[in-house]
């Protein structure tokens, strides 16, 4: 039976589907975002000889129209930069978790003996060079 690794496996990262998912919601932001100006310009357009309650109607609506959409763009944008983060994490927890399989993977090929070695190497060493003996917890 031969040695078995511990370690945890790579994280299972959908790349393809987050690098769309990603795209997709940085260009429906400056879609969304282009769209502002010219939206403007018609609403104001549009309301031109308006009076009284409907033209009081109609710049709330405007206002929150615009603040809709500007919310929506923070949150495209928010997300984007969120799976930005995730990707990193990912990159980083699969390094760390290679690490471990190759420190396992070592320390396995020492027979569990790796560390009672080095111990006693160590120890071997300061006793010829004159030091004592420490054993150590």
């Amino acid at each position: 039976m031969g040695a078995e690794i511990h370690a945890l496996a790579d994280v299972v990262w959908p790349a393809d589907e987050a690098n769309r998912l990603r795209g997709a919601a940085r260009r429906l932001a400056e879609v969304i975002e282009q769209q502002q100006g010219p939206r403007a310009r018609w609403a104001d357009h549009a309301r031109d000889g308006w009076e009284g309650r409907l033209r009081s109607e109609w710049d709330a609506s405007e206002t929150v129209a615009v603040t809709d959409g500007q919310a929506i763009v923070v949150r495209l944008r928010a997300m984007a930069d969120a799976l930005d983060r995730a990707e990193r994490w990912v990159a980083d927890e699969d390094a760390a978790r290679a690490r471990a399989r190759d420190k396992e993977a070592d320390d396995q090929s020492w027979f569990g003996l790796k560390d009672n070695v080095m111990t006693l190497a160590k120890s071997y060493v300061d006793v010829r060079s004159g030091g004592a003996i420490r054993f150590e917890e």
